[in-house]
C-alpha cells in the first residue's frame, strides 16, 4: 500500500523490532509511519538490536528529558543507599 501524500492514522506509540533487510525494503513507508503515526522502529542487525528510529518530536522530548535528568553519579553522591 503506497501512502502518496496521505498521513497514516495516529495511534498509540508502537515500538517494533525489525530485521535490517526488512527496514531497507520498506524504508519510505516506515518513515511515514514514524513521522505521522508515532511508530518507533528498533533495528536488529546480526542478531542484536543496534539502532532505533524515532520521530523528531520523540527525539526532542528525549533531549529535554536528558537535559533535566541528573547524572547517575550525582544521584548516588547525594542519596546514598541505606545500609542495614
Amino acid at each position: 500500500m503506497k501512502l502518496r501524500g496521505k498521513k497514516p492514522q495516529p495511534s498509540e506509540k508502537e515500538t517494533t523490532a525489525m530485521q535490517f533487510g526488512e527496514v531497507r525494503k520498506r524504508f519510505g513507508h516506515l518513515l511515514n509511519e514514524i513521522e505521522y503515526g508515532g511508530r518507533r522502529i528498533v533495528i536488529d542487525r546480526r542478531g542484536h538490536e543496534s539502532v532505533a528510529i524515532i520521530s523528531v518530536k520523540d527525539f526532542r522530548a528525549f533531549e529535554a528529558f536528558e537535559q533535566q535528568a541528573k547524572p547517575a553519579s550525582d544521584v548516588f553522591e547525594t542519596d546514598p543507599l541505606p545500609t542495614a
